[in-house]
């Protein structure tokens, strides 16, 4: 099975769902070779995903010390292993708590910036509100844009790039849910990205008067208004 999760484990819905969230091929085919990793592990020692406790990760987290894997390897398998036990933990399939939530490799080095943590998201995507309430409507609308695109950014996991690259006529629905189709990512390749509900009304009533090709950030995708990674950089 996708992973080296068995098809009949309890936990492959999650696996499906981790999985499925990616839209880079690479991204996927890493996910899936470290939790196929993973699954070993736990195969080996004849004890079932699903019954994984804190010490059972921490032990995963030596034995790839032990094998001599780079500071980064280990530190990725940690968190494609909290992202799949989460996965699980939220779609009821385990009997308690996601048992890697606290679960951390020594020595990794870092692979990238920190991750904002829920009160500077919230204050991020507070960032544009005051100008919502200004008097002229151009203000508002370009308040109304940058705070489409940080949705955007913050529950999709688009790139900027990305992002101002849509165009309205991308969102739709697949499977009853939202999606933006057609997402174009590295090296061209095309994806489906689901969408949350909130974000396709704001997009909604965001292009509410706009063609099916119109960019969905207006002057970001055609220049105007200076780079849109200003936005992000608040004075």
């Amino acid at each position: 099975a996708a992973g080296g999760v068995s098809g009949d484990d309890p936990l492959v819905d999650a696996l499906r769902g981790v999985l499925g969230a990616l839209h880079a091929p690479g991204s996927v085919r890493t996910y899936a070779s470290d939790l196929a990793d993973l699954a070993t592990f736990f195969r080996d020692r004849r004890r079932g995903l699903a019954a994984a406790t804190r010490d059972d990760l921490t032990a995963y987290a030596a034995d790839l010390t032990a094998r001599g894997l780079s500071p980064d390897t280990r530190r990725r398998r940690a968190v494609v292993t909290r992202s799949f036990y989460r996965e699980a933990a939220e779609r009821g399939l385990l009997p308690g708590p996601a048992p890697a939530s606290r679960v951390r490799v020594k020595e990794a080095s870092p692979v990238g910036p920190p991750a904002p943590d829920a009160t500077e998201l919230a204050a991020l995507l507070a960032w544009p509100a005051p100008r919502l309430a200004d008097p002229d409507p151009r203000v508002v609308r370009t308040a109304a844009r940058d705070h489409l695109l940080l949705t955007l950014l913050v529950y999709t996991g688009l790139r900027i790039s990305e992002a101002v690259a849509l165009t309205v006529g991308q969102l739709g629905r697949e499977g009853g849910r939202a999606v933006l189709r057609d997402v174009r990512g590295k090296g061209g390749t095309k994806a489906i990205i689901p969408v949350p509900d909130a974000v396709a009304e704001e997009i909604r009533t965001f292009a509410a008067d706009a063609d099916e090709r119109d960019p969905l950030l207006p002057a970001m995708a055609r220049g105007r208004g200076g780079r849109p990674l200003s936005v992000l950089k608040p004075s």
